[in-house]
């Protein structure tokens, strides 16, 4: 299994979201990264829960109050409704 871990405390906030679905996507299921955030990242979690129906599982392994660190697994290839569009989920301020 891998355990890569994405560092969002460095980069850019209208890369995050995207850095972390790119990495997701690249996974093969049973794999998983570990997130590292300065903040709770509860719209990615709905942005997942959207987007990734069914094929992620979120556990978080410490809830801040300065870090935030969560490890994404996928447990499926599979997307239990139809894929809808990848966009952002607002928070970073950009469409």
């Amino acid at each position: 299994m891998t355990q890569n871990q994405i560092d969002l405390r460095k980069l850019a906030p209208e890369e995050r979201h995207t850095a972390v679905f790119r990495a997701f996507d690249s996974l093969t299921t049973g794999e998983a990264f570990m997130l590292v955030v300065d903040h709770e990242p509860k719209p990615l979690f709905r942005q997942f829960k959207t987007q990734r129906p069914g094929a992620f599982h979120w556990e978080y392994t410490e809830q801040g109050p300065q870090l935030w660190q969560v490890r994404i697994a996928k447990i499926s290839d599979k997307i239990k409704d139809e894929e809808p569009e990848e966009g952002c989920c607002g928070i970073c301020g950009t469409n």
